[in-house]
Order: structure tokens, then sequence, then C-alpha cells
């Protein structure tokens, strides 16, 4: 169903019918509010009816699209026609989640109810774990045993994930990724004022997204690699590792629980001379 990057599909097939894509808000790339909700619109017209659309899926936060929040009034008008035409409302906070974005999931922030939430990842902290969490009628539809998994109802996952929810509320997790949040922010916004080649850089907690103002990569530069990499540009060997996404710049996220003087060292570290290695 992802449409991230070509990687993640080729050679793979065939796919499930009737996946259809329609824009994401991204002002920073020309894409409004307006203008998505626009393209919403035409698919239904031209390609999906929408009495014959089971489910809205949709990250409130890109994560292989780099972090990209969606504006809260984008999510809320997305609620209000999923509500108008009868279709389920799907929050997938598998990145998102558990206090990436300043709250504990990434809806919200713009004050709405999805139908049902997709969970993993840190809900096990480290552990294989994942979630589906709706309305009870919703949930409680499928008759017992009809619902299940790979990852569904481990002991020992579900143990942790009980001690993940402890640590968030003994801790306050989320409101330390807020306070993280603001200290990157103000960090990434200097060094954009002292860099030209950083056309943006946003970020709601320790997640981050740094972007050049071109989209022509390098050759042979780490940017140009789809995994984790360190090699000999000038990023790298101050050893920032960071992942290339959509062919603009680089993102990095760091737990919630990051200690701020590690993120501190982080801005020291990522000054404006590591850029030489974004797209010219």
């Amino acid at each position: 169903m992802t449409a991230s990057s070509a990687a993640y599909r080729q050679n793979f097939g065939p796919f499930a019918s009737d996946v259809y894509h329609a824009p994401f808000p991204d002002a920073y790339r020309g894409w409004t509010t307006d203008r998505a909700i626009d393209g919403l619109e035409r698919l239904f017209a031209t390609e999906a009816s929408p009495d014959r659309v089971a489910a809205i899926i949709i990250e409130p936060e890109l994560g292989e699209g780099g972090f990209v929040p969606a504006p809260a009034d984008f999510l809320r008008r997305l609620r209000e026609i999923a509500t108008r035409h009868g279709i389920v409302l799907v929050a997938d906070e598998v990145q998102s989640g558990f206090g990436r974005t300043g709250k504990m999931f990434g809806y919200q922030h713009a004050g709405i109810e999805p139908d049902l939430v997709v969970l993993a990842k840190s809900l096990g902290g480290g552990a294989p774990l994942s979630a589906v969490v709706g309305h009870a009628a919703m949930m409680d539809a499928p008759l017992p045993g009809g619902l299940g998994g790979t990852y569904g109802g481990n002991p020992l996952s579900c143990a942790a994930a009980l001690a993940v929810l402890d640590v968030f509320d003994r801790e306050l997790i989320v409101d330390r990724a807020e306070r993280l949040g603001h200290q990157l922010q103000a960090g990434l916004l200097k060094l954009q004022s002292r860099a030209s080649r950083i056309a943006r850089a946003n970020n709601r907690t320790p997640t981050a997204l740094v972007a050049s103002s071109t989209r022509r990569a390098r050759e042979g530069c780490c940017y140009s690699n789809a995994v984790r990499t360190r090699t000999s540009c000038a990023c790298c060997r101050r050893s920032w590792r960071r992942k290339p996404t959509s062919r603009e710049g680089w993102k990095s996220s760091a737990p919630p629980s990051t200690p701020p003087d590690v993120v501190l060292h982080t801005l020291r570290v990522v000054h404006p001379l590591s850029f030489d290695c974004l797209p010219a």
C-alpha cells in the first residue's frame, strides 16, 4: 500500500487492487490544505466513488515522507469528509505516536478522533508488538478469533508495552518531548539562518527534517544512499547519523526520552559546514 519509495515496491507484487493515493498537504511544495482537499475530491469524482471507499488512512505526520506534519485544518476537514460519506478514518501512528510530535498521538494536534488508530514501534519499547485501537462497536464486530496476527497478544511484548506506558506516565515523557522539540527547533532555525542551502528545517519534537534548497543529489555522497550510513562527506565525518528522504535532504529521529544535553551536542555537531553533503 505504501507509495513513499519505489524501493518498497520493487520486485514485489501483485499488490492489492483499489488502493488510491491522494495528495498530502505540504506548503513548502505548494500543496496547501485547500489544494490537497481538492485533489481528494477530484479522486472521488474520477477514480473512486466515496460510497465505495472503505477507509481513508493517513499518517498525521509523514514518516518516510520526511516528518511533515499534516495541518490541523486538513485533518479536521478530512474527518468531516469521512463522516459525511460514512468512511472509516484510520490514523497511522506507527511512527508519529507515543510523544513523537509533542502529544501522545499526532492526530491530537487537530482535536479530532479517528475511527481506528494503528500503533507499533514505540508501543513495545523495542519488543515486537502492534495494535489497532478503535471504537468498541467497530472492534467488537469481528467474531472471537476473527482478528489476529504474528505480533498480537505476545505476553512478553504486552508486558513490555505496559511498562512503556508506566514510564510515559511516571517520567512525563510527552512533556519532555515537547520541550526538546522547542530546543531543537530553535537550534535548527539558527542553522538555517547561517546556511543558505538549508531551505527548511521543520520538527515538532526530536524528529526533524532538514531539506536542501534544490533536489539534485551529489553523486557519490552518502546523501544518495537509501540506508543509514556513514561515508566521507563532512556531516558523516562528524558522526551525525541521518537517513535521506525524498531526495531533498535528511531526516533524523530521536526518542522522546533523549536527554537535553544530547540534543545540544547534536546541534553543535551539525553546523552549516556539515551540509556540504546536501544536493547543490
